[in-house]
């Protein structure tokens, strides 16, 4: 994931995966997107984080996850020097944290 400033706001794109081709060969596509138009695009190089806003000691916006087509509401922290925690919640009950570590 490439996190870069967006204009007085933080934003991501994802750019590798682990395995990133599905089964059938292809890259791996945002199949789950809720408009069809846009199910055939590959995974690589969807913006994932967007509208981040610096708020004291923590970032807040939306993150996208292609993993299920949806928009979650989330913060980023940071967790030392090289690593980011990565928090997004659905209705401000049921949350998921995810932790990104700076590559050279």
């Amino acid at each position: 994931m490439r996190i870069a400033d967006c204009g007085g706001s933080l934003c991501a794109t994802l750019t590798g995966l682990r395995k990133p081709n599905a089964k059938d060969g292809r890259p791996k596509r945002d199949k789950y997107n809720p408009d069809p138009a846009l199910r055939d695009r590959p995974v690589i190089g969807l913006a994932l984080v967007s509208g981040m806003r610096f708020d004291g000691d923590v970032w807040t916006g939306r993150f996208y996850n292609p993993d299920d087509g949806r928009t979650y509401a989330g913060r980023i922290f940071a967790d030392g020097p090289n690593r980011l925690r990565l928090k997004g919640c659905v209705v401000g009950l049921l949350c998921k944290t995810q932790s990104l570590t700076r590559l050279d």
